[in-house]
């Protein structure tokens, strides 16, 4: 049976790169680039989540995007005093960024730990496709290093004895300053977090992978979406970390899932164990 633009549209709607949109009817110009030239959306990224406290995720990053169109919003995760490492479709089109850390909430005045960095420039994973979401991933080169302190450290990489691992049954911590619900448009001011569990490949892949392969097993964690919990728009690229002997590890990437952050359909993160090559090649972070 012939499926309709309509339903198409319907369908792809519900899919976004949780980050920020600038402008509404941007989110319309992508879907149709979507059904005439396959090109993903750009939408936005925590719901049901907790504020986080001070110092608590010190890794965390808040990155403010200016870009052609406008300006937007992603976070990001400190892996190294000189690299900010991040969602790829979060530089696409970037003209400047500003990056803040230590920050707890983005709209106050200057904290006592917050540092604002220039970066000197981006890296986007070198095959790292748009149009299908592939290897979401980017690298953040600051102009000085970051100085450490109580609120602002690296965030350790998973160890390469788990790169094969799924992960599956593991429960999370993701965090953001993304819409806390579909009813607000705008940012938390406080950096939130929430816990999700890691569910099997094919909870994504029956979701995303209808009309077009956005879920790639390999190179993609599923992450259980609630009703109650989930993130949502702004969220992307922020951290995905499980408790590794007692100390917070990056196993993933905010990366895409329902433009209905209260819809609990499930959510796409970046699998970092299948990108330790490409980062140790493109930085000076051992891993």
């Amino acid at each position: 049976m012939e499926i309709t633009r309509n339903v198409i549209l319907l369908f792809l709607s519900n899919i976004f790169l949780s980050q920020v949109p600038v402008e509404s009817n941007l989110i319309q110009n992508k879907l149709e680039n979507i059904l005439n030239n396959n090109v993903t959306t750009r939408f936005t990224r925590i719901v049901g989540g907790s504020n986080a406290a001070v110092a608590q995720f010190p890794h965390a990053a808040a990155l403010f995007l200016f870009l052609k169109t406008g300006e937007s919003f992603c976070g990001g995760s400190i892996i190294h005093d000189q690299y900010i490492l991040t969602a790829a479709h979060c530089l696409d089109d970037i003209l400047r960024i500003e990056v803040q850390a230590g920050t707890l909430n983005i709209f106050q005045g200057v904290p006592r730990y917050r540092e604002t960095v220039q970066p000197s420039h981006t890296r986007q994973h070198h095959q790292y496709d748009s149009d299908t979401l592939r290897n979401d991933i980017g690298l953040i080169y600051l102009m000085r290093p970051i100085p450490f302190s109580p609120a602002i450290r690296p965030i350790a990489l998973p160890s390469r004895v788990t790169a094969t691992s799924t992960f599956q049954g593991m429960l999370t911590t993701v965090i953001g300053w993304g819409r806390f619900e579909d009813a607000k448009q705008s940012l938390s001011d406080t950096l939130q977090f929430v816990r999700l569990p890691i569910v099997q490949d094919r909870q994504c892949t029956t979701v995303y992978n209808q009309f077009y392969n956005f879920f790639d097993t390999r190179t993609n964690i599923c992450a259980s979406g609630s009703h109650a919990r989930s993130t949502c728009n702004g969220d992307s690229g922020g951290s995905m970390t499980i408790d590794t002997n007692g100390r917070p590890t990056l196993i993933g990437i905010v990366s895409f899932g329902s433009s209905t952050c209260e819809g609990g359909l499930p959510v796409a993160m970046t699998r970092v164990t299948a990108y330790l090559d490409w980062i140790a090649a493109n930085s000076l972070v051992r891993c």
